[in-house]
């Protein structure tokens, strides 16, 4: 390959990194602005369309390619700003406002990628198919390798400052914490590690092959899996299926390992790498269980939906059932077809990309935005009296449906039946107002333990909307209630406190240089159950563990205390004291 073709990959990722640094800090300082975030997206995305075909695909077809796509993925971001709303006083991270437009954007920029490009060498609308097979799974693995390499030469980095630090020099660890140096250089070793992997092209295909027998040899076990769950479900039925929250998640995610699968174990259809007879026939029966799991999902959704509305999960589920149904679909027309081995899986998948792409944009565009028609669903079916003012979500439309479920909130507040508009009004919605969040206003929210006990001092004023700490609970939000306990966990007799919301703990734990603040997260592998971790606080079986004790165990739930983000509170006056025994509240209810 010509030489030049490195440096040019190096200069696209030169330039990716300078407009993604600059960017970025335009969007932190300007969160609300829609064309910022547009810029920012499809700088981050659309690069990667210059560095895949920058060595094959004429100049002119790729300009043209590269332009249509910044100029879509820059609308999906703005939109992805815009539908999220005012920008929340407490928001942490800018990019996290674009939502679903990054990793939605990716999957549709590789699915219209390959079916641009590829369609494009070959002067067709549908190309023959082991084209298509070899630029998506060589992207695909180009990738997945850049990505390793670039973040192995960072650990290597961080290696490197921590050693000069251990002789009192930091000047490589902060050189690499500044944006201005870690943003562009990794956006220059990405590019460089594209550039080897296409060089190396013979090691991609040597990798490929592993990839796709390993994923193959899996296909029987995920089809045997499904079959046994079918079989046993059509006998002890399937009313847990029904009912359970995650059901249509671990059905459809079944249904795509085997689409996955099947699709390893058939490759580009080649007759010298037919697969064997076990396979072949596993690979005719994983068709009908795909249908099956698609179904099974869609019969789930259909539940949920009578039962409860439609919510954004529902309705991403439901267009995710619909996609892997015609992939089964497509594929039973192939094992009941005559002629090559399957041949029809390679029409059914090339159209079927074309109906996710479809889908997709739908999903991320103002037509289908998922969040907008589920607000439009749940307010209907209340205001039709379908379901009661008592019973209806209404921090749904606050937390969980964008700037749709606010504005309609906000609707309902003012709603002539009196019961919805005082309902409506209970509810907070931090991001409606950039008016921050009060001490007592927290207050109000936080049950203190044991009975009669206060809050130290500064506790309630440590985080504000200029600097908000992700590790503290939502009742600092003001949003819902918390329990805080009060105790002294290291017996340095300075007051510590474990705030509690269903199973999630955050440590405030007090030190000369003022309060940490600490997510505590469990290291058992199974569910906490939250109301036994209560009565475990509430008993005082609470107590730092010996062998490291920035852990604390909560009866006999272990938990590990996180890094501090940051110390926003002033060091505790002297003779601010907490006894170290733990009490049991009872009698009145707990003081605020």
């Amino acid at each position: 390959m010509d030489r030049r073709y490195g440096l040019y990959r190096l200069l696209i990722g030169a330039a990716q990194g300078l407009a993604l640094y600059l960017l970025s800090k335009a969007f932190s300082a300007h969160t609300d602005n829609i064309w910022i975030a547009g810029g920012f997206c499809a700088a981050l995305l659309t690069p990667a369309v210059l560095l895949a075909e920058v060595s094959r695909m004429p100049l002119r077809w790729l300009a043209g390619w590269f332009v249509v796509a910044a100029l879509v993925l820059g609308l999906l971001g703005v939109w992805g700003v815009w539908r999220s709303g005012p920008p929340s006083p407490y928001e942490t991270t800018a990019i996290l406002r674009l939502g679903f437009a990054l990793p939605g954007g990716a999957i549709l920029l590789f699915i219209s990628h390959h079916l641009v490009s590829v369609g494009l060498e070959a002067r067709r609308w549908i190309a023959p198919y082991p084209a298509y097979f070899d630029a998506a799974w060589r992207h695909a693995l180009q990738v997945a390798l850049s990505a390793l390499f670039l973040s192995i030469f960072w650990a290597v980095l961080y290696l490197g400052a921590f050693l000069f630090v251990l002789i009192g020099r930091k000047f490589l660890l902060d050189l690499i914490q500044h944006d201005w140096f870690g943003i562009p250089i990794s956006a220059v070793v990405f590019a460089g590690a594209v550039h080897l992997t296409d060089v190396r092209i013979a090691l991609i295909r040597g990798f490929r092959t592993m990839v796709l027998t390993l994923f193959a040899v899996l296909l029987p076990l995920v089809a045997g899996l499904s079959a046994l769950f079918l079989a046993v479900g059509a006998v002890t039925g399937m009313k847990g299926v029904w009912t359970a929250q995650s059901a249509a998640a671990s059905l459809l995610g079944m249904a795509l390992a085997m689409i996955v699968f099947l699709n390893a174990a058939y490759q580009d259809g080649a007759e010298e790498r037919r697969p064997g007879v076990v396979l072949r026939w596993t690979m005719r029966a994983a068709p009908f269980l795909i249908v099956a799991l698609s179904l099974l999902s869609s019969n789930t959704v259909v539940v949920l939906v009578l039962r409860h509305g439609w919510t954004p999960e529902r309705i991403v589920a439901a267009a995710a059932s619909l996609v892997l149904f015609v992939h089964g679909a497509g594929y039973i027309w192939a094992v009941l077809s005559k002629g090559r081995f399957m041949a029809r899986l390679e029409l059914t998948n090339v159209l079927t990309a074309h109906l996710s792409l479809f889908i997709g944009l739908l999903l991320l565009s103002p037509i289908g935005d998922p969040a907008r028609i589920s607000v439009d669903s749940q307010v209907k079916a209340l205001l039709s009296g379908r379901i009661a003012p008592a019973k209806f979500d209404y921090q749904f439309l606050a937390g969980r449906s964008a700037r749709f479920g606010e504005e309609a909130l906000a609707t309902l507040k003012k709603s002539a039946n009196p019961e919805i508009a005082s309902r409506a009004k209970q509810v907070r919605s931090v991001r409606l107002t950039a008016t921050p969040v009060t001490p007592s206003d927290r207050l109000a929210h936080i049950h203190v333990y044991p009975a009669g006990t206060r809050l130290p001092a500064g506790i309630l004023e440590l985080s504000d909307q200029k600097n908000w700490n992700p590790n503290l609970p939502d009742c600092f939000l003001g949003i819902t209630d918390c329990a805080a306990y009060v105790m002294d966990l290291n017996k340095d007799r300075r007051p510590d406190v474990l705030f509690t919301q269903n199973s999630r703990i955050s440590a405030v734990l007090s030190s000369p240089s003022g309060w940490q603040v600490r997510a505590a997260v469990t290291s058992n592998v199974v569910c906490v159950d939250s109301a036994v971790l209560e009565q475990s606080l509430r008993s005082g079986q609470v107590r730092t563990t010996p062998a490291d004790e920035e852990d604390i165990m909560v009866g006999s739930t272990r938990f590990r205390l996180s890094s501090p983000v940051c110390n926003s509170a002033p060091p505790l006056t002297s003779g601010t004291v907490v006894s170290s025994e733990i009490q049991v509240g009872s009698g009145p209810p707990p003081s605020k």
